[in-house]
């Protein structure tokens, strides 16, 4: 097997989930042995009987848990790595099980970086011996130092004289602190100690405590070579001669940074995550967010969102100054984000891949487009000169962005900061995607009371007028029981009976078809079609309609179109265009033209009244939307809805175009044959 060999010990009740923990090493480059053990008794079996060189246990088993195993760990005095691997544990837990010991914890559906903390904390276990090794051997043989310190690349160890003077150097000096031999050497120690901590007299204050009690150890910041701060694991150690008299101090720095960065980017998550689920205002939710992240990720932060037509909407906005806040807004107006532009928030997007850059201005100049050279003057009066943009997606689509950016600060973006802001984007995405779906719960609530609302009314309005012309038919025929009733007037209760009639029953069969079309793919019965004459009999059963709404109804058919489609569903189409057509266009002419072009049939409807917002357009064809009030035009708002739906099962397209006043033009594309 190919691979770096690793001895895990697998602290699991589950056969299965052991195998896919190993499984996920293999993948991540290692070749592992592995013992699976459940109880504290074999666990201490296998402890006393090899040596292991890291421990992943579960955090929850049926007679074991992860955290006993990490006390017998101790127990045992075995200094090897533990890592929780658990399908339970939440990141509360997992802070305070890194409190008592743990080195990290990861949830098994989330495994992909677990090889790259084995890696790192294999890294960290040989750090620790060498250490350990250092210590022995110092206490053992200190005239030997020197051959064995220059085999220690990790850790900064040299003597310091009585007086605070350097007295000797190893190799992992010029690694940790950046200075070679002969620029360490002879130098006062308090070269490595901050402007702040010399002035408080820390450097000799380490040196008494040292010298009084044996050892001093502490963890706080230092600086490299260069004025470069870092944070280091100190310890200071006497060298006494025969009489027991301090003649001086060996010295041992160790580069923390990294872990320390790691347990600060651990508290952000556990707290950003808190965050993310305090509420279901999305606004609220991401500008806290958005301030969480500065200074730590960022200097400015953006949240940004794609809306359903495509154009991209800010959220929020986090500046470390919060003043230049409203100044990110009005830029973000006076620039819209354009989806061709090749960089930044619209590409991010469109890829759902994430795009750090260094270097903004410079980077960015050969890439912008034509007319962006005022946003790139714009973007370098912000200072913005690194920026990191990550997606957020959700259920396989990308949802919206997080952009961070590092100003005149003199910071940089990294792989490890792609990686924090890659998981804080993660758990953003959840939030944002419960978000929307929560706001499209209530839209939809809102809309359903509505349609109720309109629909009691409309079926109601049919009713009442047939109630009161048979009503009025009965009152007649008790009044003269006798006597046969005027012929005409029958004619004509009876006729309004009937117009009433017919209006209830295509609101039923309105109701019935969005019922079939949600229940699945419509049913069509497709027949040779002339689409001309069929528009001509609509208009004709429409004639009464056309002279009550006073609309001169004109047809531009100069030859027979056929094709095959479903002939009653084509005519129920241009029923609802023609009358929508006549009311929202009363008192104006209706235009229909019947073509056949490239082997499509063209049936467009064109008024000349009330016309339809641009922002409504979108939404015309939904499902009981509208796009004027319900209580001046009455109707269920399924019209279009329904034409949409049988046109496309016909294979074909329907497209509204429309200005306020002047009308609105409905275009019917079908292919002739199928």
């Amino acid at each position: 097997m190919s691979g770096r060999p690793v001895r895990v010990l697998s602290v699991e009740d589950s056969a299965d989930d052991t195998e896919l923990i190993m499984l996920e090493l293999r993948r991540g480059g290692f070749a592992p042995s592995f013992e699976r053990v459940a109880t504290a008794e074999e666990m201490g079996e296998a402890l006393r009987r090899t040596s292991w060189d890291i421990i992943l246990a579960d955090f929850k088993m049926p007679r074991f848990s992860g955290p006993e195993a990490l006390e017998l760990l101790k127990a045992e005095g075995v200094d090897v790595p533990f890592i929780i691997v658990s399908g339970q544990v939440g990141e509360d837990v997992a802070v305070e099980s890194m409190k008592a010991g743990a080195q990290d914890f990861f949830r098994k559906d989330t495994l992909t970086r677990l090889p790259v903390a084995v890696a790192r904390e294999l890294r960290e276990a040989q750090r620790r011996r060498e250490g350990r090794r250092v210590s022995a051997a110092l206490r053992e043989a200190q005239h030997h130092e020197g051959l064995l310190l220059d085999s220690i690349q990790d850790y900064a160890i040299f003597r310091v004289s009585t007086e605070g003077i350097i007295t000797s150097w190893n190799p992992g000096v010029e690694r940790v602190k950046g200075y070679t031999a002969s620029e360490f050497i002879g130098q006062p120690f308090t070269m490595l100690f901050t402007p702040e901590q010399r002035e408080r007299g820390e450097p000799m204050h380490e040196l008494r405590q040292a010298a009084a009690e044996g050892i001093y150890e502490s963890e706080g910041v230092r600086l490299r070579k260069g004025g470069v701060l870092f944070e280091a694991k100190l310890v200071l150690r006497p060298i006494r001669d025969e009489q027991g008299r301090v003649t001086g101090f060996v010295k041992v720095t160790h580069d923390i940074s990294a872990r320390k960065r790691h347990e600060r980017h651990l508290r952000f998550l556990t707290e950003a995550s808190t965050l993310l689920v305090d509420s279901l205002d999305m606004k609220e939710t991401f500008s806290r967010l958005a301030l969480l992240t500065v200074p730590l990720l960022a200097d400015l932060c953006l949240v940004e969102t794609l809306a359903d037509d495509g154009s991209v909407e800010l959220v929020a906005v986090a500046h470390r100054n919060p003043v230049q806040e409203e100044r990110v807004r009005d830029l973000r107006r006076r620039f819209p984000r354009r989806p061709e532009t090749p960089y930044g928030v619209m590409r991010v997007i469109r890829t759902g891949k994430p795009e750090l850059m260094n270097d903004v201005p410079e980077a960015l100049s050969p890439r912008a487009a034509k007319g962006e050279e005022e946003w790139l003057r714009a973007l370098e009066q912000l200072g913005i000169r690194s920026y990191l943009v990550v997606p957020l997606l959700a259920r396989g689509r990308c949802i919206g962005a997080l952009s961070f950016s590092f100003l005149e600060s003199g910071r940089r973006y990294d792989e490890e900061a792609l990686h924090l802001a890659e998981e804080l984007a993660r758990r953003a995405s959840l939030a944002l995607d419960n978000s929307l779906l929560y706001a499209r719960a209530q839209e939809a609530i809102r809309l359903r009371d509505e349609f109720l609302s309109v629909a009691s009314h409309e079926l109601k309005t049919p009713l009442t007028p047939l109630q009161m012309k048979l009503q009025a038919l009965r009152r007649e025929a008790e009044a003269s029981p006798q006597a046969s009733l005027p012929a005409e007037r029958v004619i004509r209760h009876l006729q309004t009976a009937e117009a009433q009639v017919r209006r209830l029953s295509t609101l039923v069969h309105e109701l019935l078809d969005v019922s079939n079309i949600s229940s699945g793919p419509l049913a069509l019965e497709l027949e040779d079609v002339e689409l001309t004459e069929l528009v001509r009999e609509v208009i004709a059963r429409f004639e009464a309609q056309a002279l009550k709404a006073e609309c001169a109804v004109e047809v531009h058919a100069p030859e027979p179109v056929v094709g095959r489609w479903d002939r009653m569903r084509l005519d129920q189409v241009v029923m609802n265009l023609l009358s929508n057509a006549l009311k929202y266009g009363p008192g104006k002419p209706v235009h229909l033209r019947v073509e056949a072009r490239e082997g499509r049939a063209t049936l467009t409807v064109r008024d000349e009244g009330i016309g339809i917002h641009p922002e409504h357009l979108s939404r015309i064809f939904d499902k009981f939307e509208r796009a004027v009030s319900e209580r001046n035009y009455g109707g269920l708002g399924l019209g279009l809805y329904i034409v949409r739906q049988i046109v496309e099962a016909l294979g074909g397209t329907i497209t509204a175009r429309s200005s306020p006043g002047e009308g609105a033009t409905f275009e019917v594309s079908l292919p002739l044959s199928r």
